[in-house]
């Protein structure tokens, strides 16, 4: 059974935060802290005020710590290294202002897996250990970003990136009954049908993987595999390369859509709080079942159509140690 230690002042959070760091990183440790700067126009993301506050702490114990994420594959000024400096320093995370130095990369080794190679970013398996910093949300395709979510894509190359959104795109088999379950599950309304068949042309394609899920008939199939189980793979890949880890879950404006979107829909959750845990699969176990219980609802599920313990359930398959029983102190 894992604990997942959980605050909601914050004051109190990063007391117990500085105790337990200490006993994870030692002195002179090359720390990575892995999180999200933000998509231009959304300010959902971690503040830079918060950061700051968690760097501090890591220097006062003689830690060297460094913020990382990797650029994106689709338009934005995230999709290279220069442009994600840019944006992140016009957001407030600069060396000068939080710190320490900021760094965005796409240099990575390989990870061969089941399924795909996984490039996992050099600046992570270089360091001495890699804190997983991450914003708690809502997501199209995973049903919610927690830990998981932030290594299985952030962790990972834009062109592994756009490879597991590719790997889940929907192919068509035999066998349609034309039900319609796929058109409606489908969040970009991208499904099409005809006198015979879905086509998946009307609009742009996610990769979710959902319309392969919902199909009774088992009449479409992922190019390469559900969506949830390439992400919890990527997480996978890099979590076996990082020399130390240990993750913090911020559940506090907790919107419908993702931090990567500009538009990340409104929140639908009041804040909750901040966790702690050394194990990844229990604080976001935590973190769905807190937010579940403040909404009154299986919130995620009910928002995006798409059930959060997918890649979890995923993840206990790949062999990521599940802890599906926690205990929240």
């Amino acid at each position: 059974m894992a604990d997942v230690k959980f605050t909601k002042d914050e004051a109190v959070f990063l007391n117990d935060f500085k105790d337990k760091i200490k006993s994870v990183f030692l002195e002179g440790d090359n720390v990575a802290i892995k999180l999200h700067m933000g998509e231009k126009d959304n300010d959902n993301h971690l503040s830079p005020e918060f950061v700051k506050k968690i760097v501090q702490i890591m220097i006062d114990l003689d830690m060297k710590p460094f913020l990382f994420d990797s650029p994106v594959t689709y338009t934005s000024d995230r999709n290279t290294p220069e442009g994600y400096i840019k944006l992140a320093a016009e957001k407030g995370f600069t060396k000068e202002k939080i710190g320490c130095p900021i760094v965005v990369s796409n240099e990575a080794i390989e990870v061969q897996k089941v399924d795909l190679s996984y490039q996992v970013c050099k600046p992570l398996v270089g360091a001495d250990g890699v804190l997983v910093l991450t914003h708690v949300k809502g997501h199209i395709c995973s049903g919610f970003g927690g830990a998981i979510k932030n290594l299985g894509m952030g962790a990972l190359t834009k062109e592994t990136k756009d490879a597991i959104h590719k790997g889940g795109e929907p192919e068509y088999t035999e066998g349609c009954v034309l039900c319609g379950k796929c058109k409606e599950a489908c969040p970009t309304e991208n499904v099409r049908l005809d006198e015979e068949r879905p086509h998946f042309d009307k609009t742009w394609c996610c990769g979710c993987s959902l319309c392969a899920y919902v199909c009774p008939e088992k009449a479409i199939k992922p190019k390469l595999n559900f969506f949830d189980t390439l992400l919890s793979e990527g997480a996978i890949a890099a979590l076996e390369n990082f020399k130390k880890s240990y993750f913090v879950n911020v559940v506090n404006k907790i919107s419908r859509y993702c931090d990567c979107m500009n538009d990340p829909g409104a929140i639908v959750c009041e804040d909750i709080g901040y966790l702690m845990s050394n194990d990844i699969v229990a604080i976001d176990m935590a973190s769905i079942d807190m937010i579940n219980k403040k909404s009154g609802k299986n919130l995620f599920l009910e928002l995006n159509n798409k059930d959060p313990l997918l890649h979890i359930k995923e993840a206990e398959k790949l062999g990521i140690k599940i802890h599906w029983k926690h205990t929240v102190v």
